[in-house]
């Protein structure tokens, strides 16, 4: 018997409640993010605010967002859920407007009249609130809608209240910033909203396949379609959030060198604190999505676990040494087939982990050799995982030792990824602990040739090289103004001067009047072509071989891999300053 189709209106509230439920299953992770943001506000304005304003804010923040608590069990809770989905989605932009008139709040208590600085910090927090906003409660767009509104509305009107004609560019900037977010938020709703028609054309041909042969293969190509719409989509939102994430990078770490008074400097740290913080968890959080879509694929080969062991000791070693731990790393010169990437990746979280849960004596990574196989081990001196958590310590989320959810400690993604990497790269991984004695992670990977190691294009720190950039020409070629702008400013800081252009018609222009020493460039360009095209093109109108390194939000093997066929560097956005001048540095002390 043919399986019925469903009509174009029974598809729409299937739709709707699919939104519905999708914005319910991410409430909990979009609740901790409000309160990561709310937390930033209260972190970055208390030298401007009163300390009980503050609290009180944050109070009534914290109580509109603890709403989502008992409306979140009452959906799972209730069976007819599906048949009151415009109910609950009443009720949850009830509670959603609420969190947003606290912002709107928020405007009229902490923005002082004649203070630029703190005007610039708050700014700055509502520019994350509202990227979160679009990321987040996009299913609903009468939800992002209204917090939009709430939040960014009555901060222009707060400005316009001042009365003063240097207030009304920024006014008038972020009317314009609220409209460009309205639209940008329908944008994403409209491929959620495909992407979710997709899915139920999945499951209706998948019951049609019962019935009739030929329907089973319509029902493949849906699905091959339905697949393909979702790795689009995650591909894009990639790499759209990463850009203004790199963008606000840039900037801060350009405040953060500023010479500036010390009680002006306390407050600049904890916004440079605070974006650290977001980009990790912005780079976790994307990076999970990665894993769960399947986007990711491994690429091993031979290689020596010496260069990796040493970029996961650049990385961390400034980190231990802050606690104050000792980090042994010892390789053994042995070399192993992997993906050079993908492993990195999965030491890095074990190194992290442990010096995060160490507080004292020394975390140590090692390798030894088996039969036909090296395995690697990540032991620290910390306090041990008891018998119940160690399987529980790989969940999403998972935190021993941090009921309060304290941010700076991370979501709890770290573990998570790499038990999602080593089942990816099937690469068996063991947890050894001891309470009170600490705790050795184990992979195991298969033996690699010495002779078929390849040279790693890979960007290390180096040693030696932190005054090499003062007095160098930079090109800069990115499409985004933000970032343009950012990273002239970070150089500039640096001593360099920095040649920015928008696309490779602009950069062949400024190089027939400046010299640029290496070229910095995105990879996908608006104009059709590409940062690759970009640095081969300047190359070739400057007659020699300049250094160069590309910068880009796009994360897909097909974007790597074109890369690493030029035998260019690359670095993935958002790129941490200290990461940058390490990069820069390398590139020309070559």
């Amino acid at each position: 018997m043919r399986a019925v189709t469903p009509s174009p209106a029974a598809l729409t509230d299937r739709e709707f409640v699919e939104r519905v439920a999708a914005i319910y299953k991410a409430a909990v992770a979009s609740g901790w993010g409000s309160v990561a943001v709310a937390l930033c506000l209260v972190l970055v304005m208390g030298r401007f605010t009163p300390i009980p304003v503050l609290l009180g804010w944050f109070a009534l923040t914290l109580f509109a967002i603890s709403f989502r608590i008992p409306l979140i069990r009452g959906f799972r809770a209730d069976p007819d859920r599906a048949a009151r989905a415009h109910v609950w989605a009443r009720r949850y932009l009830w509670m959603i407007s609420a969190v947003g008139a606290c912002w709107a709040l928020a405007a009229f208590l902490m923005i002082p009249k004649d203070d630029p600085f703190a005007l610039a910090s708050f700014l700055m927090v509502i520019a994350l609130l509202a990227g979160g906003v679009v990321a987040s409660q996009s299913y609903l767009p009468h939800a992002a809608r209204n917090v939009l509104s709430l939040a960014i509305l009555p901060t222009a009107l707060r400005l316009i209240s001042f009365w003063e004609l240097r207030y009304l560019p920024m006014a008038l900037t972020l009317c314009l910033f609220y409209l460009f977010l309205l639209a940008y938020a329908r944008t994403q709703s409209r491929q959620l909203g495909e992407a979710i028609r997709l899915k139920l054309e999945k499951e209706q041909l998948v019951e049609a396949l019962q019935a009739e042969k030929s329907e089973a293969d319509e029902a493949r190509l849906r699905a091959e379609q339905a697949n393909l719409a979702k790795t689009r989509f995650l591909a894009a939102a990639s790499h759209d959030l990463r850009q203004p994430m790199h963008a606000l990078g840039l900037f801060s770490a350009s405040l953060q060198e500023m010479r500036i008074d010390p009680e002006k400097r306390a407050v600049v740290d904890n916004i440079f604190a605070s974006i650290d913080a977001l980009e990790s968890l912005f780079v976790e959080l994307l990076d999970l999505s990665r894993l769960e879509a399947g986007f990711t694929k491994p690429l091993p080969r031979h290689l020596l676990l010496a260069d990796v062991f040493t970029r996961v000791r650049a990385q961390y070693a400034p980190i231990a040494a802050a606690k104050p731990l000792d980090l042994c790393v010892d390789a053994g010169g042995a070399a192993v087939f992997a993906d050079p990437a993908l492993l990195e990746r999965m030491l890095g979280n074990l190194v992290a982990n442990a010096i995060q849960y160490t507080p004292g004596g020394s975390v140590t990574m090692t390798a030894r050799m088996a039969s036909d196989s090296v395995v690697v081990s990540v032991s620290d001196t910390g306090p041990g995982i008891a018998e119940e958590h160690r399987e529980r310590v790989f969940e999403e989320f998972f935190q021993i030792g941090n009921p309060e959810r304290d941010r700076r400690k991370g979501l709890g993604l770290g573990l998570a990824i790499v038990r999602r990497i080593a089942t990816l790269t099937g690469t068996p991984l063991q947890l050894h602990s001891q309470v009170g004695r600490g705790s050795r992670f184990e992979l195991v990977l298969p033996l690699g040739d010495a002779a078929q190691v390849q040279p790693d294009d890979a960007v290390a720190p180096s040693a030696g090289t932190t005054d090499i950039l003062h007095g160098r020409s930079i090109l800069i070629v990115d499409d985004e103004r933000s970032v343009r702008d950012g990273m002239a400013t970070l150089l500039e800081r640096w001593g360099c001067t920095p040649i920015p252009a928008a696309s490779c018609s602009e950069a062949l222009s400024a190089v027939q009047t400046s010299q640029p020493d290496l070229i910095v460039a995105d990879l996908r360009l608006r104009d059709g072509s590409s940062g690759i095209d970009t640095i081969d093109a300047v190359r070739e109108a400057m007659g020699r071989q300049l250094p160069a390194l590309i910068i880009t939000g796009d994360t897909t093997m097909e974007a790597i891999r074109q890369v690493t066929q030029h035998s260019l560097p690359l670095l993935h956005k958002p790129v941490r300053p200290v990461r940058l001048r390490a990069a820069l540095s390398q590139l020309l002390a070559n």
